[in-house]
């Protein structure tokens, strides 16, 4: 048996967390002296080395209790989820190490570079973040097909095409400011229809799979989600954006 303070000392986590485990029922000690000693035996022991390597891998305690609890099925099913997330991260590492090697012999006259080259890590991160924040949308709303054709679209954007997606992309935010500023609201003013037209240019470069349904889709997530709304909202308003929603689904329904 081992008292919490020697199971500290064993095992480096504190007593502080060790009694935390207790007051949460993810660890409870064997058994408790009278004068609330806690004891630790072979198994608690066993128990905290499997939390620690979930710990390890940024489980949270919650889905760790659950792990420790269930049967051998749902431990494999979640550790084999998160197996691949870990390769998907190491890969992304690999190509931004790699990215940064090849930069630093470039910079030292040792080698050239193409300018794709100079690119793909940045827009390998780039898709990685949008992956992880916005996900869950993209796979309720398209199949894997067109979410894999869209990430390969990316990913051969060249330098030329990513710099002109940026470009359009400025020139639709100052379109939709200027639209405030002028407080048009008429879909059918020219300078919304260049907005509109804007839209469908950067679309049409960040994905293959242009539609004026696709093209509504989008607005609609704009809107629908936070995190969409957060960045738009960095750059015009959030009338203008509701207002880019008006003008796209005018000039999409168009008959």
């Amino acid at each position: 048996m081992y008292s919490i303070t020697e199971l500290a000392k064993l095992s480096g986590v504190t007593t502080r967390t060790l009694r935390y485990y207790d007051s949460i029922d993810l660890l409870k000690p064997a058994s408790i002296a009278e004068n609330g000693y806690r004891f630790y035996d072979d198994k608690e022991l066993d128990l905290l080395q499997q939390i620690l390597f979930y710990k390890q891998f940024n489980f949270p305690l919650d889905e760790i209790k659950l792990l420790i609890s269930t049967d051998t099925t749902q431990v494999v099913d979640s550790l084999s989820k998160h197996f691949d997330k870990l390769v998907t991260q190491k890969e992304q590492l690999e190509t931004l190490i790699h990215s940064l090697d090849q930069t630093i012999h470039y910079y030292k006259g040792e080698i050239t570079m193409t300018n794709e080259e100079k690119f793909t890590a940045f827009k390998q991160q780039q898709l990685q973040d949008n992956k992880k924040i916005y996900g869950e949308e993209l796979q309720q709303n398209y199949d894997e097909e067109t979410i894999e054709q869209y990430n390969n679209n990316w990913m051969n954007l060249s330098e030329e095409d990513y710099s002109k997606l940026k470009k359009v992309e400025e020139t639709l935010f100052i379109q939709l400011n200027d639209l405030e500023k002028q407080s048009i609201t008429d879909v059918t003013h020219p300078l919304a229809k260049d907005a509109f037209l804007s839209h469908k240019e950067w679309l049409s470069l960040a994905s293959p799979i242009y539609s004026p349904d696709y093209h509504r889709q989008m607005l609609d997530m704009y809107l629908a989600d936070d995190r969409f709304t957060k960045y738009y909202t960095k750059h015009i308003s959030k009338n203008s954006l509701i207002f880019l929603k008006e003008i796209v689904y005018y000039y999409t329904l168009i008959k």
